[in-house]
This record gives structure tokens, sequence and C-alpha cells, in this order.
């Protein structure tokens, strides 16, 4: 009995400690793990939808965005985590990530 008990503990903390998609650490403040997603996201200054997908890869679900001559945003949200609504964009040489409240 005890060795099932173990044996279930270890099944519950596998399967709450991996989940399917990459998890985004977070840090305390909003500002360091937004720092982080910009140093990330910094490759694909100029590719929006390959923005959206590194979005979703992290849990994010994009539900707006639009493409001009000038550059492009995201909105993305991720419900995981406290203030998980964030806007991406970019002007084709950086990209700012911003924390929506």
């Amino acid at each position: 009995m005890t060795r099932l008990l173990a044996v279930a503990a270890l099944f519950c903390c596998t399967v709450l400690v991996c989940p399917t998609t990459t998890p985004l650490v977070m840090a305390a403040n909003p500002d360091d793990w937004t720092k982080e997603l910009e140093a990330e996201l910094s490759t694909l200054t100029s590719d929006m939808w390959g923005t959206q997908k590194r979005l979703e890869a992290k849990g994010f679900r994009v539900d707006s965005g639009n493409k001009s001559a000038t550059g492009w945003w995201l909105s993305a949200y991720n419900r995981n985590i406290p203030n998980g609504n964030i806007r991406v964009q970019s002007d084709g040489t950086k990209v700012t990530v911003t924390v929506e409240r």
C-alpha cells in the first residue's frame, strides 16, 4: 500500500510539473519577464507570424493583431499567469512587450 501511494504521488507530481507546452518562467516583477520575453523574441523583429507561433508555444493565445508598412503588433493572453495580457509590437528593428492591465 505504501509503495502504491509513493507511485501515485510521483505520478501526480510528474503530471503537474511537466505541462504539454513550454512553460514561461515568471519573475516576481512583470517587467522582468517581459524583458526576458523581449530578448527571446528579438530575433523575430520582422516576422509577425513567427512571433505568433513562438507565443503560442509559450502558452499564450493570440487574439488580435495587425501588420502595416511601418510595423506590426499582436495582442495575446495566457490565463495561467497573473497579468497574462500582453501586447507585442515591432517596428522592424526591435520588439517591445508591454503588459496590458
